[in-house]
């Protein structure tokens, strides 16, 4: 069971950094694929540097929030998006930096609770299925 999250970053260097140096230390969160850089194309012309983790439990995706905001306050002026589906379908996002610990926190507890819920319904759907028919 795994639930994807899309991780944006300002600079190439930070998602190097991220994905060689914190990544295989964090427990419950492997790589999926990395995207290719995109602009954006909405307000400005900057490019956002993608990947895409795995997030196997909602204790890692707090670990992984923690371990974001402790890279993004050595790293000052540098910056993260976080992209997901919540548990009721709908698309999640939000943007974090050193300066914005709240929104880390409640990042944290969205994602975990996405997290849960998004495996609690694959062991469910495994149940079904291996109920045998009739019952």
């Amino acid at each position: 069971m795994s639930f994807p999250v899309h991780l944006g970053f300002m600079r190439e260097n930070d998602l190097r950094e991220f994905t060689d140096r914190l990544l295989p230390r964090l427990p419950g969160c492997r790589v999926l694929e990395e995207d290719s850089p995109q602009a954006d194309t909405e307000e400005t012309e900057e490019r956002v540097y993608r990947i895409r983790l795995a997030v196997s439990s909602p204790t890692a995706a707090r670990e992984l929030l923690a371990q974001l905001m402790s890279f993004l306050s050595h790293h000052k002026g540098s910056g993260v998006f976080l992209e997901w589906t919540g548990h009721d379908g709908l698309p999640q996002n939000v943007s974090l930096n050193s300066d914005t610990p709240r929104n880390a926190e409640i990042a944290s507890a969205r994602l975990a609770a996405s997290v849960k819920a998004h495996n609690d319904a694959e062991k469910a759907a495994a149940k079904g299925q291996e109920a045998p028919p009739g019952e």
